[in-house]
């Protein structure tokens, strides 16, 4: 069952979706009621679960790269369970296991090298070729 409730998350003013005790969605919110929201864009992250070698990333890595993104936006979402990905290279196939965040923030352009700089610094500390980032717009409603 989903409720949705106004809270405080690291001191921004929010509207929560909770499903089962989980915050699904945390988009900012007016708190007067009513205004409007400024553009927002989501980026979205697969965070590896394991380096390119088959050894598993260490939770206290995951949660390094999570502290950043809390620091620089005042929180993150991800996904319950990893998400399974496939891809194909130089006739390789690859399979990974990876936890899928993202975070609703201002459509600003420090915002976007702020984030690709993140995408650079999880490619170096997960030892990885490559890390899958995505953003597009999002309206809060």
């Amino acid at each position: 069952m989903e409720r949705r409730s106004v809270v405080v998350i690291a001191g921004a003013v929010v509207l929560a979706s909770f499903v089962l005790g989980v915050v699904l969605v945390a988009v900012p919110w007016n708190a007067r009621g009513g205004g409007e929201v400024s553009e927002k864009r989501r980026y979205e992250i697969l965070l590896p679960l394991h380096y390119n070698d088959g050894s598993e990333v260490g939770e206290d890595q995951r949660n390094a790269m999570l502290a950043e993104l809390e620091a620089q936006f005042g929180g993150w979402t991800m996904l319950p369970g990893p998400v399974r990905g496939v891809w194909m290279e130089k006739q390789n196939r690859f399979e990974d296991k990876s936890c899928l965040v993202f975070v609703d923030v201002d459509d600003t352009p420090s915002n976007r090298q702020w984030m690709r700089a993140f995408k650079d610094r999880v490619k170096v500390r997960f030892r990885q070729n490559e890390v899958y980032l995505v953003s597009y717009k999002v309206k809060p409603e």
